[in-house]
């Protein structure tokens, strides 16, 4: 799944960030077609290497993955790194504790208190992705 849901290039307009529609709609499909055809899913975000908010968008990203259990989630600079074999490395978010993450079928619910947050429950930790403009978040909490 390429730029899901960053891509400092073709999201530009949105800070890297992909709509909460566009996502939700590519998130359900990969989670169907993994339910259909048994294919094991992937996510590439796109993060320009000088990107001074590259931690968030990756911290983004990654949590995106996990909201719909792909098996895989990695970023690259714009254009692949065709220019130069520079890509930057992001640490990923501790996942210690949070429970089992993946599952055939996740269940991704929007917050009844801002239609912009989207939450998904583990057995120990609560995955959320804030969409709201301009503030985008995303966090891992154990419960």
């Amino acid at each position: 799944m390429e730029s899901f849901p960053i891509n400092t290039t073709a999201y530009s307009g949105t800070g890297g960030y992909e709509s909460k529609s566009d996502w939700l709609v590519r998130g359900q499909k990969a989670v169907n077609l993994r339910a259909t055809y048994g294919v094991n899913m992937a996510g590439c975000g796109i993060i320009n290497n000088a990107n001074g908010a590259g931690s968030n968008l990756f911290n983004f990203g990654f949590i995106s993955a996990l909201m719909y259990a792909l098996e895989a989630f990695g970023t690259s600079d714009t254009s692949y790194a065709s220019g130069s074999a520079a890509v930057t490395y992001w640490t990923r978010p501790n996942t210690d504790g949070s429970g089992t993450i993946y599952e055939k079928y996740p269940g991704v619910n929007v917050s009844g208190l801002d239609a912009d947050v989207y939450l998904r429950y583990t057995s120990s930790a609560i995955l959320l992705l804030d969409f709201s403009t301009s503030a985008q978040a995303s966090s891992i909490t154990l419960i």
